[in-house]
This record gives structure tokens, sequence and C-alpha cells, in this order.
């Protein structure tokens, strides 16, 4: 939590003792920080969400090719969706089982 946060949480639970220009005050904050974290929250959605499309379309790309072209780059069929995770090397945990 911000210092600002702090600031108006301590605000909003004297709200009712407030005088009307420092509760027009408190609101004008609080929308600000209400936009602020929708503007966050819309940003994270999109981000994740551009993400996600970019893996499912690398993931089609992957399973259009033959299991010769996967192996030359040293994926099986299956490790196809954690190697465009990226959770670490398929190859390598494959060995280690």
């Amino acid at each position: 939590m911000s210092h600002e946060d702090k600031e108006l949480d301590i605000l909003l639970r004297g709200y009712q003792m407030l005088a009307p220009e420092q509760r027009a005050d408190v609101n004008r904050r609080v929308i600000e920080r209400a936009r602020a974290y929708r503007t966050a929250a819309l940003k994270a959605l999109f981000h994740w969400l551009f993400g996600w499309v970019r893996r499912r379309a690398a993931v089609a790309q992957l399973r259009a090719l033959d299991d010769r072209m996967l192996k030359d780059i040293g994926l099986n069929r299956g490790d196809i969706e954690t190697a465009v995770r990226g959770s670490g090397n398929p190859a390598e945990r494959r060995k280690a089982a």
C-alpha cells in the first residue's frame, strides 16, 4: 500500500467529520486512485491476453511441424506446451526422469 493510499484510508475512516471541502477533495482523490487501479488492471489483463494469444499461436505452429522437424529442434510432440510456456528445457527434464 502506498503512502497516498494509507493517507486516503485514514481520511476515509473519519469521512463524516470532514468539512465539505475536505470531503470533495477526498472524493476526487479516491476517484483518481480508482482510475489508476482500473488502468493498471486493464493493462495487466491485455498484457496477459496478448501473451496467451501468442502462446496459442506458437503451439499451433509447432503442432503443424512433423515429428522429424520437432526432433531437429529438440522437442517431442508432448513437449510442445511445456516448451511454449517456458518451463525449462523439456529434453533435460526427460533425461532427469
